[in-house]
């Protein structure tokens, strides 16, 4: 079994928002360079747990659509 943990891409506090609503500073060139990184080592059978922060539920879904990965298969977790 292999378990492969990726952090949410750099966001901001200068939007004044919620924690929990900070957007991504810093967009798709950050997450696809690492998706990428990972491409050639991820499991057939793969499972996302994702919080519903939207920095982070923002990072897992460009890193799956860059990997051409359903992001039905995302589970968001609170």
């Amino acid at each position: 079994k292999s378990l492969i943990l990726v952090r949410h891409a750099k966001s901001s506090w200068d939007f004044g928002v919620t924690d929990k609503q900070r957007p991504l500073e810093e967009k798709e060139l950050t997450i696809k360079k690492v998706a990428k990184e990972v491409d050639g080592i991820l499991p057939e059978n793969l499972v996302f747990w994702c919080s519903t922060a939207v920095r982070a539920s923002e990072t897992c879904k460009i890193f799956c659509e860059t990997l051409k990965i359903d992001v039905s298969k995302i589970n968001f977790i609170d």
